[in-house]
Order: C-alpha cells, then sequence, then structure tokens
C-alpha cells in the first residue's frame, strides 16, 4: 500500500487516461490542434509536446501511484510551451528578472493584473443579478 510521485516521462505517458493523452487543448495552439485533432493523431502530438519540452526544459508533470495504479497526474510547462495561455484571463502576470537554477527573481506585472479586473467584475455583477430572487410585492 504505497504512494509513489513520479515524473511524467514518455514511458509512463500511457498511464494517463485515454481521454487526457489525447487532448492537445493548450499545448497546440487552435488552427494545429484542429489539424491534429481532424487527422486522428492528437495522441501523437502530445507525444511529441511532452518529448519536446522534456528535452528543452526539463520534467513537465508528475504522475501520482497508489499501489502502483495510476490516480491522479498533472502537467505543467513555461507559458512559451503552452500557446492558449496567454488568452486565458489570468495569464502569467511574473515575468523572470534573474534566472537561477533553483530560485529565479520573479517580478509581478500589475498592468497585466489590473487590466481584466474590470472584466472579471462586470461579469460577476451580471452572474449575480440574474441569480437575485424577484422582490415579494407582500409577505407570505
Amino acid at each position: 500500500m504505497g504512494r509513489q510521485l513520479v515524473p511524467l516521462t514518455l514511458d509512463n505517458l500511457p498511464d494517463l487516461p485515454k481521454r487526457c493523452r489525447a487532448c492537445v487543448f493548450w499545448e497546440l495552439d487552435p488552427v494545429s490542434g484542429d489539424a491534429a485533432t481532424q487527422a486522428g493523431r492528437p495522441d501523437l502530438e502530445k507525444e511529441s509536446w511532452i518529448s519536446s519540452v522534456l528535452l528543452e526544459w526539463g520534467s513537465c508533470g508528475r504522475v501520482v501511484y497508489v499501489d502502483e495504479v495510476p490516480v491522479g497526474f498533472v502537467l505543467y510547462a513555461p507559458p512559451a510551451y503552452v500557446p492558449r495561455s496567454f488568452a486565458f484571463p489570468t495569464s502569467p502576470g511574473f515575468k523572470t528578472v534573474r534566472p537561477h537554477h533553483r530560485y529565479p527573481r520573479l517580478r509581478l506585472e500589475l498592468r497585466s493584473t489590473v487590466s481584466w479586473r474590470e472584466d472579471v467584475e462586470r461579469a460577476l455583477d451580471q452572474l449575480l443579478g440574474a441569480v437575485q430572487k424577484d422582490p415579494v410585492l407582500r409577505p407570505l
């Protein structure tokens, strides 16, 4: 009854759920992702992406095993390797100021984080306004 957290490699990639092995939404830009899906080879594109990130950057994920059965996983990579991350409302706001192999110095670009604040507030107001009860004319 042991638990293990191991780096994701091409050897243990088949342990990921089939649906996740074939999903390239974040790994490829929209055009390449659609082309891979239509060609019926998104799993090969995912394998290629993991291979290139492993070679150029290092480990890009972890797999959790309980009693040698995969029970979870996580994928991660720098924003440059995840094309759709920049379109996400909370795209990375940190920039590397001083590179370091273990403890890089980062700076948060506040202008990039504040720019979407109004949009989020407006969406939240619309959402909360849509779920409020209509006023009752007289108590029941």
